[in-house]
């Protein structure tokens, strides 16, 4: 990035050790790469797995989750920005605990920066107000995000702006010219996917950063999967990608794979997955 004039700290999401989580029959380490994809089939434990990678910033899922019987969360991540750095939280029914590099603390202060659109990513909002709301932005700072996304982006959006309160944007597939504009109230997976990648390009300026994407291309035709993965795996990015599928699906060699599989009958609903990692070189 420097040899091509792109100047920004190093930041990096080196990985997660999961030592103990209800859904994972044994302890596990995930490193992680520029572009990772998680797959398995539904309700075997990915968005549990997203969780965990927010839990530093928004223990909330975790919690929710370690209140029922039989479950509780111990997990380590390791990060650089650009020194290593490394979180450990313990979650047990109504008892939280967090460690920043060795020292007990309340909550660490200054984790890598998660960008997770709250309900599904391909639900973004066309109201600038309802969108800076989820997110925790001021309307004015969304507004200028979305004028601007052409050029932060550089993908398939070509023009943005807001009328009334009301996100327009066109963009292009193949050659295609698609208006994305007035109704319904949510914006196109296309134009909702660049919107995060606005973002979480903005952040990595200054602080690793973190993409998470539940539920990876469910919604986008062939065209649209074909130019976000492609958007995703460029060397451009700043940022690194996790996001879960319930399918495998064809990806370039910049995408590192990671599978859920069951161990144990799903109706169990203990100790049921564990998880098999491509190589990724050091």
């Amino acid at each position: 990035m420097e040899h091509g004039g792109v100047a920004r700290p190093f930041g990096w999401i080196h990985s997660i050790e999961i030592l103990d989580d209800v859904w994972l029959a044994e302890a596990a380490t995930v490193r992680f790469s520029r572009c990772n994809m998680f797959v398995g089939t539904n309700a075997i434990g990915k968005s549990h797995f997203i969780s965990l990678l927010s839990a530093l910033s928004s223990p909330s899922m975790v919690m929710d989750r370690v209140n029922r019987p039989n479950s509780k969360v111990h997990a380590v991540v390791n990060w650089y920005d650009p020194q290593l750095r490394q979180a450990e939280f313990k979650a047990e029914g109504e008892q939280l605990q967090f460690s920043s590099d060795g020292i007990t603390v309340p909550f660490v202060s200054q984790p890598y920066r998660i960008v997770h659109f709250p309900h599904h990513w391909g639900s973004v909002p066309r109201d600038v107000r309802e969108l800076g709301k989820l997110i925790g932005l001021d309307p004015w700072v969304v507004q200028k995000v979305i004028l601007d996304l052409p050029k932060i982006v550089r993908g398939a959006v070509k023009a943005t702006r807001i009328e009334e309160g009301q996100i327009q944007a066109e963009y292009t597939l193949g050659n295609d010219i698609i208006r994305d504009r007035d109704a319904p109230l949510v914006l196109s997976g296309v134009v909702g996917l660049e919107v995060l990648v606005a973002l979480a390009e903005t952040y990595a300026r200054t602080q690793p950063t973190l993409l998470l994407l539940d539920a990876f291309g469910g919604n986008l035709a062939a065209a649209a999967f074909d130019h976000v993965t492609e958007l995703l795996s460029s060397s451009a990015r700043g940022f690194q990608t996790v996001a879960t599928s319930v399918r495998s699906p064809q990806l370039t060699p910049e995408w590192t794979v990671t599978r859920f599989e069951y161990v144990s009958t799903p109706h169990k609903r203990l100790r049921w997955a564990r998880l098999v990692q491509d190589d990724i070189d050091a």
